[in-house]
């Protein structure tokens, strides 16, 4: 009995030195950071990536074998090469310079590394991917307002010309407006117009039905615009900005006589516009 006790402690003692001999390897793992987190088109940007050994052995004979990328990103210099070896626990940080295209259009880009480390004759190989966000530059404009004067106490069509200037859609776009002290005010509807799309390269143009308060002062008028919407990344994007309307009125004179005699005439004259007259003759 004792005999086969002490097999059995022998069996179950080669089973996990067994276990720990196939355990015992390196494991590289890859962390990938992109800067800056947002590229426009034509610039540079780096792609930092990051090896560390998490195995219970060294990792030796690192090195990129290939790396592949999407067409419109531009890498500097030669990526592919030998990096070294990495002992348990260790890691390294490796810089790569790339440029975007000038011709690029606003969206995700890949890189994907090929790399292979080796522990005496094992080797193995990872393919960690970076993603570049590609963003071109703010392209929606308020074109124009028109029109560019209203009167005080009307009723008015005012349009509001935009326009996106980039190469591609834009979507989910939110115009909003409002004036000074509410001297022009919506009429059937509020300040908020959600438009889903916008073509690029286009102009859109949006009606509004408003009013022009009777008790508002003549004189110009700041319009504060913003413009919201997603670009083709589903990044939200914003801008802002103010614009001048003028308002201004009539002057309408009513005259009638007051009194009259064989020699002499009174006349009353009122002002039944709404601007007030001044130096009248």
């Amino acid at each position: 009995m004792k005999f086969w006790k002490l097999a059995t402690i022998a069996i179950l003692t080669l089973v996990f030195l067994g276990e720990n001999v196939l355990a015992a390897e390196p494991l590289v793992q890859a962390t990938i950071s992109v800067y800056p987190t947002t590229i426009s088109p034509g610039n540079d940007g780096y792609i930092q990536l990051t090896l560390r050994n998490s195995g219970t052995l060294p990792a030796n004979r690192i090195s990129i074998s290939s790396v592949s990328w999407d067409r419109m990103i531009i890498p500097y210099g030669t990526w592919v090469g030998d990096i070294g070896a990495l002992g348990v626990g260790d890691s390294l940080i490796s810089l790569y310079k790339f440029s975007v295209s000038n011709n690029a259009s606003s969206g995700l880009y890949t890189v994907t590394f090929n790399i292979e480390y080796c522990q005496d004759s094992y080797c193995k190989t990872i393919n960690p991917n970076a993603i570049i966000t590609v963003q071109s530059p703010s392209v929606v404009e308020l074109i124009s307002i028109n029109p560019t004067s209203l009167k005080l106490g009307e009723k008015a069509n005012i349009t509001f010309t935009i326009a996106n200037k980039g190469s591609s859609q834009i979507n989910n776009v939110i115009f909003t407006w409002s004036t000074q002290g509410n001297a022009i005010l919506p009429l059937g509807s509020d300040n908020r117009i959600i438009i889903p799309v916008i073509n690029a390269n286009s102009f859109y143009e949006i009606p509004v039905e408003v009013s022009v308060s009777p008790n508002a002062i003549p004189g110009l008028y700041s319009l504060s615009i913003s413009i919201q919407y997603q670009d083709k990344t589903g990044a939200n994007q914003s801008i802002s900005s103010v614009a001048g309307i003028e308002v201004g009125g009539e002057t309408d004179f009513d005259v009638s006589v007051q009194e009259s005699t064989s020699t002499l005439t009174t006349l009353a004259i009122t002002n039944i516009g709404t601007t007030t007259a001044y130096s009248t003759v």
